[in-house]
C-alpha cells in the first residue's frame, strides 16, 4: 500500500530539494569567505572595499531568497509525505468502507492523468476531491519535458537532470549518464566535427573508459570518428548511435531511471487495480473443462441447470450433469 500511494516520490523530492539548497548555500558563503579575504590581502581603498561589500550583501540577499523558496518546497514535500503516510496507516475500516474506497480511487484517477499528461485534468481532480497532498504535478511535468526534448534531439535537460540527481543515480549505478554523454559525443561526429568530438571525448567521456559496463560501447563510439559517413554504416552497432530511434530509446532510457530514482511502480495504481478486477471475474475461462466421458469413471461435475429449473447434478458418466428439472 505504501508503494501504491508513492511515498517515496515526495521523500526523494525532499532529498533533492535540500541537496540543490545546501550546494547553493555553500557556494555562496564560499564566495562571500573569499572575497573578504582577497580584499584584506589586497589592501583596498575604503571605497573599494564597500563596494565589495555591497556587492557580498547582494549575494547574501539572493541566498536568503533562494533558501526561503527552497524551505517553502520542502514544507510542501513533508506535508505530502504526511498526508500519503496517514491515508496509507489508516486503512479501509472493512470491505465495505466506500469513503476510503473511493478516495482511493480517486488517487488512481489523479496518478493515471498525470502519467498520461493530461495535468490539468489531474489539478482539478485533486482539488475537488482533496488530493493536494497525492499530487506530483511538478516531478510529472519535469519528466514530460525531458522526455519531449530527448525526442525533439536535445540532451540539456536530461543532463540537467542527471546533475540535480547524481548522488541518486550513482547510488543506483545508473546507466543514463554515460548514454547522455555518448549521445553529445555521437552528434559531434554526426557534424563532421572530429577535433571537437575528440576534445569532448577526452574532457567528459574519457572517464568511463576504465569502467566495464561502459567500455565496449565508448571503443564503439571512438571508432567512429575514423568512418567517411557513419550515419549510413551498415555494421548494426554504429548504425545504432546515429539511427532514428535512438533518441526514443534514450527517452525510454530517462522514463525508466526516473521512476528508480523516485521508487515508482512500472505499473500505476489504476492499471493494477483494473487488471486484479477483471482477473476476479468469473468468465467462462475460468471454469475448469469437465473431464474426458471417455474415461469411464463418472465422475464429471455437472454445471448444467434442468429444463423446469431444476439444479444441474453430477453427470453419470458425460460430465455435462444436465438436470433432471
Amino acid at each position: 500500500m505504501a508503494d501504491v500511494c508513492s511515498i517515496s516520490v515526495p521523500v526523494e523530492a525532499l532529498s533533492q530539494t535540500f541537496r540543490q539548497t545546501q550546494k547553493k548555500v555553500t557556494k555562496a558563503l564560499q564566495g562571500v569567505g573569499g572575497g573578504v579575504a582577497a580584499a584584506a590581502e589586497a589592501g583596498e581603498s575604503p571605497a573599494a572595499f564597500r563596494a565589495r561589500l555591497r556587492g557580498m550583501i547582494a549575494e547574501l540577499e539572493a541566498l536568503q531568497q533562494d533558501a526561503a523558496r527552497g524551505g517553502a518546497a520542502e514544507q510542501r514535500q513533508i506535508a505530502r509525505a504526511q498526508a500519503r503516510a496517514s491515508f496509507t496507516a489508516s486503512g479501509p475500516a472493512g470491505p465495505t468502507d466506500w469513503a476510503w474506497h473511493g478516495r482511493l480511487l480517486n488517487v488512481a484517477l489523479t496518478e493515471y492523468l498525470l502519467k498520461s499528461g493530461d495535468h490539468e485534468a489531474a489539478q482539478s481532480l485533486a482539488e475537488e476531491a482533496g488530493l493536494a497532498g497525492f499530487l506530483d504535478a511538478e516531478v510529472y511535468a519535469t519528466i514530460e519535458s525531458v522526455e519531449l526534448a530527448l525526442r525533439s534531439g536535445d540532451c540539456t535537460k536530461a543532463l540537467q537532470w542527471c546533475s540535480d540527481n547524481a548522488s541518486r543515480l550513482r547510488r543506483l549505478n545508473s546507466p543514463l549518464v554515460f548514454q547522455l554523454t555518448l549521445q553529445e559525443f555521437v552528434e559531434l561526429v554526426r557534424a563532421g566535427d572530429p577535433a571537437a568530438a575528440l576534445s569532448f571525448a577526452r574532457e567528459k567521456l574519457s572517464a568511463f573508459a576504465t569502467e566495464p559496463e561502459y567500455s565496449h560501447d565508448y571503443q564503439v563510439a571512438m571508432a567512429t570518428i575514423a568512418l567517411s559517413d557513419p550515419e549510413t554504416s551498415t555494421i548494426p552497432e554504429y548504425a545504432a548511435l546515429f539511427g532514428a530511434g535512438r533518441w526514443d530509446e534514450l527517452a525510454r532510457l530517462f522514463q525508466r531511471e526516473v521512476r528508480r530514482a523516485y521508487g515508482m511502480s512500472v505499473k500505476g495504481l489504476l492499471d493494477v487495480t483494473v487488471q486484479a478486477g477483471l482477473c476476479a471475474l468469473k468468465t467462462r475461462a475460468c471454469v475448469c473443462a469437465a473431464p474426458d466421458a471417455s474415461n469411464g469413471n463418472g465422475n464429471g461435475v455437472g454445471v448444467g441447470v434442468g429444463d423446469n429449473g431444476g439444479d444441474g447434478g453430477a453427470g453419470d458418466g458425460a460430465g455435462d450433469g444436465a438436470g433432471d428439472g
